[in-house]
């Protein structure tokens, strides 16, 4: 099983139309798409658009990237753009889900989920070993994994309008580039409405002891349905506001070469 986030940045208010047609067709060919478990969208503002979508396994995951609708919309996409992030994710422990989506939780799906060493919940080691590529003698210039970065996602459901009004008008959980609070670092967060009303909230923080816990305790507080935090997979592609993860895994790598 693996997750896939996208935020995508417009150039313009005049794009929200069209990227709201586009989004129509894509999730008619997502309705039927063999392997989806799960997806889930939202519109924050007329420029912003954030998607999350849950998959079997990589080979469906491709397989509906490379067909229908979202292969002919994506080249327009490129022109109504102005920024684009889209990263893969894999499943946390059980107890980095709270709730369930629709009846189901998908950290029951994981057949073999992969322990946490307190090393890496302490931030003293990456997720995995970072796959190092030979393209130059210097740690700055050498390829390295987002799973390295030392991050997590958490994404959320709200449903209802009493409970999509209130992620919304907190910006859940605090604010579009959040300071340290009480100890847990989030990075980005952005929360889409979509409907019937609903609301998806996607955040980036700063891996630690307890910090999951926290992030899906506010998350909780604020009356989300249901919420996971993922790990970062190997593929990442843009940036979020100047963000991206395989930086900071760079940065780290860097920093553990001093």
């Amino acid at each position: 099983m693996l997750a896939v986030t996208t935020r995508n940045q417009l150039r313009g208010a005049r794009f929200c139309l069209p990227m709201l047609l586009a989004r129509r067709r894509i999730a008619q060919q997502l309705a039927s798409q063999p392997g989806l478990l799960r997806y889930a969208s939202g519109v924050s503002t007329p420029t912003e658009f954030f998607t999350l979508t849950v998959w079997e396994n990589r080979e469906f995951m491709q397989r509906f990237m490379q067909t229908g609708a979202h292969e002919q919309l994506m080249w327009q996409f490129t022109t109504w753009t102005s920024s684009f992030w889209g990263m893969r994710w894999e499943a946390g422990a059980e107890t980095d889900e709270i709730g369930a989506w629709d009846g189901l939780r998908l950290s029951n799906l994981q057949a073999n989920p992969r322990p946490r060493s307190p090393l890496i919940a302490a931030g003293l080691l990456p997720p995995s070993a970072p796959r190092a590529g030979p393209l130059g003698p210097r740690p700055e210039v050498t390829a390295v994994e987002p799973r390295a970065s030392g991050m997590f996602a958490l994404t959320a459901r709200f449903n209802g309008p009493r409970a999509a009004a209130r992620a919304v008008h907190r910006h859940w959980p605090h604010g579009r580039q959040a300071a340290v609070a009480d100890g847990v670092s989030c990075v980005r967060s952005g929360v889409g409405v979509d409907w019937s009303p609903q609301a998806l909230a996607i955040s980036l923080w700063h891996d630690g002891p307890d910090r999951r816990a926290r992030a899906l305790a506010e998350a909780t507080a604020l009356g989300a349905a249901w919420a996971m935090c993922w790990q970062p997979a190997d593929y990442e592609i843009g940036h979020w506001d100047g963000l991206r993860l395989r930086q900071a895994a760079r940065r780290r790598a860097r920093d553990d070469a001093r």
